[in-house]
Parts: C-alpha cells; structure tokens; sequence
C-alpha cells in the first residue's frame, strides 16, 4: 500500500456543503443561475435566518470558487433556485435547505448528521440546526465518514486500501471514510500524481510548463498570468480565465488571483438609505434593494450594526 502525504492544490482563485423528497425543491432545475441571482439568493437565505454569516460576499465567492473545485456546484444550483422562488417567505426559504420540510435543531455534540438515502442531513454547528442536501444533484453519494459527519462524496473508501489518484482532471484522494475529489481544471491546471521514495505519492493540480528550481525560481505575473514554481515544474494560472473577475498581482514577491476591481476592497459591505445592500465582489459593488426582495431595510448586525449589509424583515 503506497502511503498518500500530500495534496498540493494550487488554490490562487483568492487572494484568499432516498432522493424522493428532493425533486420539489425547484420547478426551474435548468434555469442558469447569474451573478446577481446569487447575489439575491445569498441575501434572501441570510435575511431568513439559515447558514448566516457577517457578510454577503463570501456565499457569492464560495458559489463560484469552492463548489465547482469540490464538484456540487449543481446541488447549491437546486438550493439557490428554490430560495429565489420562495423569496421573501422565510419558511418556504428554510424547507428549501430542510428537503421540503422545517430544519430541526440538533446538537453537534451528539450528532453530526445522517444520511437519508443521497439526502445529507447535517448538524451546523454555529447556530445548533440541522439543514439538508440533495447530494445526487451532483452525481454524488451520501456518506457517513470515520468520524461520523455525513458528506456527499464519490463514495466510500478505506485508506488502507484506496489508491488516491487522477480521474476525468480531478484529483481523488481517501480521507475521513470518503472520496474526496478537487477538479484542476476550475484552475486551468492538470491532474498529476508524482511517485516518492519509501512507496509514498504525491498528488495535486500542477502546470504542464517546463523544468524549473524551486529553490532559484522568483514566481512572477505574466500580465495577468501567475507563473511559479511547483515540484520543479513551471506552472501558469491565467488569473482572467479564473471564476469571478481576478488579475494578477504581485504581493510581497508573491504572484496572487487577486480581485480585477477598483471601486471597493473586498469585506466591505455596507447599507445605503437603510434599504439597499451595497456589496463589494472582485473589487466592483453590487447594489441590490431589499425591499424590492421582499424585506423592509437594509442594516448590519453586531452590537453596532456596523457588520455587512443584512436584508431582514
């Protein structure tokens, strides 16, 4: 058994979750999803009191910059397309994430979730609810890892036995019980898996560039190309080609995807006459209205309310 101690990802996109019950989330399952749709499905799902966070932005990014690396971009399509037609009906909102019925509240502590079939019932932490997810609109299984979470997944695994490797450009590894895949081409790099001394592998997204030493290479931008040095192999990311609007940038002698966008820096969200949400993505704003969403005004939340820009009721 070959022994797996590394996935090297280049993750420069910044600069920084029986199926029976699932088919009515949404009576619009190939509606394309835009930008601003997002937008509005972020704010509507946070006004509504589920999977909240301080700002808006990072459920726009994570949509377009985690999902597709991890393969379930298709099972937040299902979720965001139910929340926008549900709208400013918050419990109509909440059985969107509850497979059509009212998320329980859970302990953690005691369970981390289930598995209903592909349906993945799990436990959120922060705020002690139990929300659900169609892991088939993705292709992909429900399991229940080693340490008791339920995950959607390619499948089972034992890391005893599994052989992590490069399948269709994804990198699949064993870990936790499951098969955990990273697509490369979300970063216009290859699947490459490296053999080691002692019957150890290594296995990432790497460039297909020539030779280089990693130990005299000074990674650069190449206009809006990052250009480093991995494993001794050159490796280009074109920051343009990236999801959202990115360009290349050079920070302290390091190349980043960094936001393309001059009007704002990212986290910083803000309220305008108490009923638009000004939202900073890549550097541009995205101005959304919230009672056009259904909800009375626009205001941050914390002790000040000073924190994002937050569509309630």
């Amino acid at each position: 058994m070959k022994k797996f101690i590394l996935i090297s990802v280049l993750v420069a996109i910044m600069g920084c979750d029986d199926s029976s019950n699932s088919d009515n989330n949404t009576n619009n399952n190939n509606q394309v999803l835009t930008q601003e749709d997002i937008i509005k499905a972020c704010l509507i799902k946070d006004a509504c009191g589920v999977l909240t966070g301080g700002y808006i932005a990072p459920c726009v990014k994570s949509y377009y910059e985690e999902a597709p690396m991890r393969g379930n971009k298709e099972i937040w399509d299902q979720l965001y397309r139910c929340t926008l037609e549900a709208g400013s009906d918050c419990n109509a909102v909440k059985m969107c994430f509850g497979n059509n019925e009212l998320p329980q509240s859970c302990d953690y502590n005691q369970s981390k979730g289930s598995c209903y079939g592909n349906i993945r019932y799990y436990c959120e932490s922060f705020s002690s609810t139990q929300y659900a997810m169609d892991c088939s609109a993705s292709g992909q299984v429900c399991i229940i890892g080693n340490d008791g979470s339920p995950q959607c997944s390619a499948g089972p695994c034992d890391e005893e036995t599994f052989e992590g490797g490069c399948q269709d450009n994804r990198i699949h590894v064993c870990q936790n019980g499951y098969i955990n895949t990273t697509d490369c081409s979300v970063l216009g790099l290859t699947c490459q898996r490296f053999e080691l001394e002692g019957g150890e592998f290594m296995i990432g997204c790497y460039g297909t560039g020539g030779q280089c030493d990693p130990e005299n290479f000074e990674p650069f931008c190449d206009s809006e190309t990052k250009v480093t040095c991995e494993l001794g192999i050159t490796t280009e990311i074109d920051c343009t080609s990236l999801p959202g609007e990115k360009k290349c940038e050079l920070v302290g002698g390091t190349p980043w995807c960094n936001p393309a966008g001059t009007e704002c820096t990212e986290g910083q969200e803000t309220c305008i006459d108490s009923f638009k949400a000004n939202i900073c993505i890549d550097g541009h704003i995205y101005e959304e209205d919230c009672s056009a969403l259904g909800f009375t005004r626009c205001t941050g939340i914390g002790a000040n309310h000073d924190i994002g820009a937050h569509c309630t009721h």
